[in-house]
């Protein structure tokens, strides 16, 4: 089930989108190998706690986040479709900064909480 989308459909059930084009999956595989490298290298220099390069499937974005160990100052965001607020909670509850590449939305991202 996607996670993040207000009204996904889960995998097994999803016929809209079920056609597949081995050239565009090619190219979108392309970019996310080369975000890697630029995720990865923006990754090294920051001494403090650091993710993995990670890839969410349910909204299709590739991001790496840096904990500062301080508390959050902000409110944890909720109301994130299929995802519980306590996991937000957590995943929130110390300043982070996350940098990555999100697909498809046409917009430039910027979350610094």
């Amino acid at each position: 089930m996607p996670c993040e989308i207000a009204d996904g459909v889960p995998f097994d059930q999803d016929l809209t989108y079920a056609s597949y084009d081995r050239d565009h999956a090619n190219r979108f595989w392309r970019i996310l190998l080369s975000s890697y490298g630029v995720l990865t290298l923006f990754r090294t220099a920051f001494l403090g706690k650091v993710s993995p390069v990670h890839f969410f499937c349910g909204s299709f974005d590739l991001a790496v986040t840096r904990f500062s160990g301080r508390r959050s100052a902000a409110s944890p965001p909720g109301g994130i479709p299929h995802l519980p607020d306590t996991v937000a909670r957590e995943a929130y509850s110390h300043e982070v900064s996350s940098a990555g590449f999100w697909p498809g939305s046409g917009e430039a991202v910027l979350d610094a909480s």
